[in-house]
């Protein structure tokens, strides 16, 4: 089925692919305007020639210096406040706590032969219930190091061996994908499933840890109803995009049929992405759960500076897989959690 498709994408959308992949595409990560995503391999591998071949090679002494760990902040907000502003200094003061907490973990100190760099944006507050915030902490290669301690400024074009990802309010990047379904009246993924426990908290995906103030996952299920309805929307706009055809009467009879044969229970139930009627030879287990963001989430709006929900993913690539599982294992999500208290 066609989906609906929105023509603009925000800077808080193009996040998700900041996350997914570990890579910094834009100096200014809330930029809400276009810019240029990531360059195509082949790119990546001129550049990092590029860059390689601009630095010396290092001495054996070079390498073995312990770890370096340099800051980088972006100097205004997605709604250009100055990061000293008055109005963003709670944000600004979370941003340094938070990476204070990454640089306190042994294990990411213990990280073999790289340095670090943590770079942060304050977004904008906008319409938003509450200030986002991004943070990355990543390692950068010795082909990348300059002077006694630093990296150089376009390391960070090259995809990072490990990584820690950290969004504070930002919902739209919490299920590592795009989104399943969406139109003006709603928008859908599919549900994020465990893959183990970290400390008691649900990981899923593998790496992604969300903590929310209210200890709860900030979505829920999808009603089948509202889903049923959802895809009779989308067949009036296939119809108004190529005309009235045979085909999407006949679905829409299939889809109609279905739904009366549905309990109340049934359709007040979670729904399932393709669950319509429509493939009656597929089991129900084989169609995935869908959720959206909790509509009731309870925002804290008198405090918009307040981490309300934390997501932090925790990559590491290859060699550098178990090192970031050690990283993964040991975060003190009681500090992250810490965080979220209302203020006094």
């Amino acid at each position: 089925m066609a989906r609906a498709r929105a023509t603009g994408e925000s800077g808080m959308a193009r996040l998700a692919d900041v996350a997914r992949t570990g890579a910094r595409h834009s100096r200014g990560v809330f930029n809400h305007h276009p810019t240029a995503m990531t360059p195509p391999l082949t790119r990546r591998r001129a550049l990092a020639s590029l860059l390689a071949a601009s630095v010396p090679a290092l001495s054996p002494a070079q390498a073995a210096t312990p770890l370096c760990w340099s800051d980088d902040e972006h100097p205004r907000t997605a709604d250009q406040l100055a990061v000293t502003d008055a109005r963003v200094a709670v944000t600004r003061r979370l941003a340094h706590r938070i990476n204070a907490l990454l640089k306190s973990n042994a294990a990411m100190q213990a990280l073999p032969e790289t340095r670090l760099r943590s770079r942060w944006q304050i977004g904008g507050l906008f319409n938003l219930p509450a200030r986002p915030l991004w943070l990355q902490a990543r390692d950068h290669r010795p082909s990348m190091w300059v002077g006694s301690c630093g990296v150089l400024e376009a390391a960070d074009r090259l995809p990072p061996r490990a990584s820690v990802v950290v969004q504070v309010n930002i919902t739209s990047d919490l299920f590592n994908g795009e989104r399943e379904i969406y139109d003006e009246q709603l928008t859908a993924w599919r549900e994020p499933q465990a893959t183990g426990h970290v400390n008691g908290h649900p990981l899923t995906f593998g790496r992604q840890l969300v903590l929310t103030s209210t200890g709860r996952p900030p979505w829920v299920p999808v009603p089948q109803a509202s889903y049923l309805d959802f895809v009779e929307r989308e067949f009036d706009r296939q119809q108004a995009a190529h005309g009235a055809t045979p085909y999407w009467d006949q679905q829409r009879t299939i889809v109609r049929a279905f739904r009366a044969r549905l309990s109340a229970a049934e359709l007040a139930g979670q729904a399932r992405l393709g669950w319509t009627g429509q493939h009656p030879d597929v089991p129900l287990e084989r169609w995935p759960r869908l959720v959206m963001i909790d509509p009731a989430f309870p925002w804290d709006r008198r405090d918009p500076q307040r981490a309300q929900i934390i997501r932090i993913v925790v990559q590491g690539s290859e060699a550098w897989e178990a090192p970031m599982q050690r990283v993964l294992q040991t975060l003190d999500l009681s500090a992250f959690e810490a965080l979220m208290q209302p203020a006094g």
